[in-house]
């Protein structure tokens, strides 16, 4: 364990993370079949991309152009389908790609727990932890959609800003350009990393105290690659739509009479089967009858009527949609044992690092508590969990830092 964690060549451990979670991976959904490989929202839109050309048809009807989702995960599996067909092979290989993006997200663990400044031990121990106990890996595998990829983006965005905040170095005019595109690419991805990247964004401008035109070079790196979506919304529904549509709708589906703070039991409720137009097919018709926009905006005059209408019952929804956040709601025993050990682990890593490497801290800490703000509003499961994921075993990690090793991470692969 002491040769693993603290002087095995970081690109061994690397390459052993990576291999590890590949193979567990593989034997968990090819030798003992536990796959999923239905299809949602976003394998809708990516089979209508690829044969059609149109960004449409999310539901269970054609329902023409559409917002439901940030086009870049669609557009990912559009090009799977025009590769393999509309053939359950597509659906495997989409597994497979998101088997990736896990292993590859608990790879990167031992480098940015060394940019973090917590010493080699952390890093290496969250990677290892994430590739061989796959507690997350009904967040990880179905791929249906963009969690696994969300999660791999937002680490990366962490990788390459925390010099910025442990060490407080200076953002180049060329980092910031590239900063601010990847944080579009991010948010075209998935809107709800929002929070998470204005976090990192403001702990890099207190830290690093860039003057204005870095600022103005990354805001505008962040318009550019931003704006064709946003001006194409614009020409399809004739108002402003940043990146979805699908507020409105998520929001009265998460706030009802029958509403479970969980995603996946909110599935089997009357109401949502009567106004998700995923669920049902009188919301889809409506949604082909109005248009997409103005039937979300109409669900969201809904959701809000009713959380105005009962705030006590709204406000019990919000807790038990933090308590599911944080803690997700399993059928095992042992897999909500495991889910729930790595948060109480990571709530004590926020200590330590608080003591032993505070930048590293205001990090591991700003990452999940900005993006668990998105549930007080919204339904959560181990899905939404899983973007943030990586965060949580990185900070149960750093209790293997000693405090001798803190703060003397080094920036270079050896």
């Amino acid at each position: 364990m002491q040769y693993v964690f603290a002087t095995m060549p970081m690109r061994s451990a690397v390459a052993a993370i990576w291999i590890s979670a590949m193979l567990v991976r593989c034997v968990l959904a090819f030798g003992f079949h536990r796959q999923d490989t239905a299809r949602g929202e976003v394998q809708n839109i990516a089979l209508t991309l690829a044969f059609s050309g149109r960004f449409a048809d999310p539901y269970r009807i054609p329902t023409g152009p559409t917002a439901h989702t940030g086009p870049v995960y669609p557009a990912v599996n559009a090009l799977i389908y025009r590769m393999a067909g509309d053939t359950p092979l597509a659906d495997r290989l989409r597994e497979i790609l998101n088997m990736g993006f896990a292993a590859t997200l608990y790879a990167m663990l031992p480098l940015l727990g060394l940019r973090l400044g917590l010493g080699p031990r952390a890093g290496r121990a969250a990677g290892f932890c994430g590739a061989l106990l796959p507690i997350y890996y009904w967040g990880e595998l179905p791929g249906a959609f963009e969690n696994g990829l969300s999660a791999l983006l937002l680490a990366a965005a962490t990788l390459w800003i925390a010099p910025h905040i442990v060490k407080a170095e200076p953002v180049s005019a060329g980092k910031a350009w590239f900063l601010g595109g990847w944080a579009a690419f991010l948010i075209l991805t998935s809107p709800t990393l929002l929070p998470p990247l204005l976090a990192l964004a403001c702990l890099a401008v207190w830290r690093a105290a860039p003057p204005a035109g870095i600022l103005l070079r990354a805001s505008a790196a962040f318009l550019v690659v931003l704006a064709p979506w946003t001006i194409r919304n614009a020409v399809e529904f004739h108002r402003l739509i940043p990146v979805r549509s699908d507020f409105g709708i998520e929001l009265a589906v998460s706030n009802n009479s029958e509403a479970s703070p969980d995603a996946d039991a909110n599935t089997r409720t009357r109401y949502v089967r009567a106004h998700h137009p995923f669920d049902g097919l009188r919301p889809a018709l409506a949604v082909k009858a109005e248009g997409e926009a103005a039937y979300s905006a109409q669900m969201l005059r809904e959701g809000l009527a009713w959380i105005s209408g009962h705030p006590l019952d709204f406000a019990r929804l919000s807790g038990e949609r933090m308590a599911e956040f944080w803690f997700p709601a399993s059928h095992y025993l042992w897999h909500a044992t495991g889910v729930t050990l790595v948060a109480v682990l990571a709530f004590a890593g926020w200590v330590v690092a608080w003591s032993n490497a505070r930048p590293a801290a205001w990090i591991l800490m700003a990452v999940p508590l900005s993006y668990s703000l998105t549930f007080l509003l919204i339904e959560a499961c181990i899905r939404y969990t899983y973007p943030i994921s990586w965060s949580l075993l990185l900070a149960a990690g750093a209790l293997t830092a000693s405090r001798r090793g803190t703060g003397e991470g080094r920036y270079l692969v050896r």
